[in-house]
């Protein structure tokens, strides 16, 4: 995914991110955790489809415990603490954590801060603090993407108002020039 990534355009990475939402979540309410997300396990074909590939570690979520008791699987650096240490049990909120690494893979050195706010989220050391699936991970990231509020991050007050400017820009455009004839009118009856 990084070849392919390196091209393309914030909202075009992002777009890609969220194909691969889609498939881990497909996994996820099928009961199974991926357990080593990372861009080697991306492929982007030709026409914008994305695979993610290597489900070799996957597990059923209510049998990570008895498939390697203590057994440390997945890749440092994509992997949550309580997979790196090993621990019995592990959810989806591991895939969760993988997948904030992902995105900042994708984002680079100098994301938007909305998006490094739910980068920091997803990746939060404990796993209660993580986002809860990863429909809410994608719901955090399209709201970026629709020019909304994103709730992870706590947004000044000068930022809302560039963001709100700039996704209303044409009826805000629309109604300064009304407002301008308005006053030009009144000043020339006068």
């Amino acid at each position: 995914i990084a070849e392919t990534a390196a091209g393309l355009s914030l909202p075009g990475r992002i777009a890609l991110f969220l194909k691969v939402c889609e498939t881990v979540a497909f996994a996820h309410a099928h009961g199974v955790v991926h357990r080593d997300l990372k861009p080697q396990n991306v492929m982007v074909g030709r026409f914008g489809e994305v695979l993610v590939l290597d489900w070799g570690v996957a597990a059923v979520a209510a049998e990570t415990a008895a498939a390697d008791a203590g057994a440390v699987v997945g890749t440092p650096g994509f992997m949550p603490p309580e997979q790196a240490a090993g621990a019995a049990h592990v959810d989806r909120r591991a895939d969760v954590f993988a997948l904030g690494a992902l995105l900042q893979a994708l984002l680079g050195e100098a994301p938007p801060r909305p998006l490094a706010a739910v980068v920091q989220r997803a990746q939060a050391d404990r796993p209660e603090d993580r986002s809860d699936d990863v429909g809410a991970l994608q719901a955090a990231v399209r709201r970026y993407l629709d020019g909304l509020a994103v709730t992870e991050y706590a947004e000044p007050v000068t930022e809302r108002l560039i963001r709100v400017v700039d996704r209303y820009r044409v009826p805000i455009a629309l109604v300064a020039a009304y407002m301008i004839m308005r006053l030009a009118l009144i000043a020339w009856s006068s």
